[in-house]
């Protein structure tokens, strides 16, 4: 609510102050992508008007707005007016933010964005400790990364290692008596040697890819982003990608909705179709027969939850539990329905034993 609050504010008071670009129709009153488009259509229709070219140019940036850095935007609200406890509210409030992700009242796992805290600029002053050998000599260092200072002043057990990295080193030279003062500056476009300092490290970023130290963090959250793109590519080459539909959730989304490890193992069977049923075990040459002594039918799990007369009652209950209409379904359609959300999978679970699966 504050959060809401306070982007009306700031909207309103840069609209009234005409600060905002003429060419921004997102996120304003009275504007939208229809607004936009009118204006590129007005501009084409002019151009070819006046027999002139009209050059259109679109970008889509990748992950744009979590990619901000958040100095340099506090540092243009500052230009823009936007000062005093609003501009350290909105700084604090762009710090480590955590966010959950709810989809049909369910909600994920929490987690923690650590937005503008820039590791290499963290990692340049650890470096420049290194490098000012002279333990006879105070310090000090300029930095325009107020993330980084503002982390290593609140630094607490759960800060990030690089943090407490650069914690320990100040520590380290303080107890040889050697003060250390950081200062946080502007950003330096403009100043000759800072920009000259900026072209030598994107040479060094693009001509290797080694780093001497890394983060535990970022280690544990590469590899975690491998081993779940990973098992993702694997699922959709297998053969039950294309058995149940693309619109099924992946199987890391339904892990998360089952309540414990012999759940997972039913779900998987269920869209393997490896639950464990007479027509199942004669296929192996386990059972001896693999009809249904009731319906005189292939005894698998498709037929147990779709057809067999001997769960009509049930059938009935779990359908309309699943708010499905049709009678006659197929098994893909089934699983599409159950797999949509936590709560059908839940009631899905609790009914199978009604199914005599296990």
């Amino acid at each position: 609510m504050f959060e809401r609050i306070s982007a009306h504010r700031i909207t309103n008071y840069l609209t009234c102050q005409k600060k905002m670009n003429s060419n921004q129709h997102g996120f304003l009153p009275f504007r939208d992508n229809h607004t936009a488009i009118y204006k590129i259509f007005t501009a084409i229709s002019e151009a070819r008007k006046n027999k002139k070219k009209f050059v259109g140019v679109s970008l889509d940036i990748k992950s744009a707005y979590d990619s901000v850095h958040i100095d340099e935007l506090i540092y243009k609200c500052l230009e823009l007016g936007i000062t005093g406890k609003i501009a350290k509210w909105m700084h604090h409030f762009l710090q480590e933010r955590s966010f959950q992700i709810k989809w049909r009242n369910t909600l994920s796992n929490t987690n923690i964005l650590f937005i503008g805290l820039l590791q290499a600029e963290v990692l340049a002053i650890c470096q420049a400790l290194d490098e000012l050998a002279v333990p006879e000599k105070d310090i000090l260092i300029l930095s325009d990364s107020y993330s980084a200072l503002s982390s290593l002043k609140n630094i607490t057990f759960h800060s990030p290692k690089v943090i407490q990295r650069l914690a320990s080193k100040i520590h380290v030279r303080k107890s040889t008596n050697q003060n250390i003062s950081l200062l946080w500056v502007p950003g330096h476009s403009g100043i000759f040697w800072n920009e000259k300092a900026d072209s030598l490290a994107k040479q060094v970023t693009d001509s290797t890819s080694f780093i001497e130290w890394i983060a535990s963090e970022d280690i544990i959250s590469s590899l975690k982003k491998q081993s779940i793109q990973i098992t993702r590519n694997n699922y959709r080459r297998s053969k039950y990608q294309a058995m149940i539909g693309k619109n099924v959730p992946d199987i890391i989304t339904i892990s998360k909705w089952t309540e414990n490890r012999v759940q997972d193992r039913l779900i998987a069977r269920m869209i393997s179709k490896t639950v464990i049923t007479p027509g199942l075990l004669h296929r192996f040459n386990l059972h001896p027969d693999p009809l249904c002594i009731v319906c005189n039918e292939i005894n698998d799990i498709s037929h147990i939850l779709l057809k067999c007369k001997k769960y009509a009652s049930f059938r009935v209950i779990l359908w309309n539990e699943l708010n499905i209409v049709e009678p006659n379904i197929t098994y893909d359609v089934l699983l599409s329905h159950v797999l949509t959300n936590k709560k059908n999978l839940a009631i899905f679970i609790q009914a199978l034993k009604y199914f005599d699966v296990s």
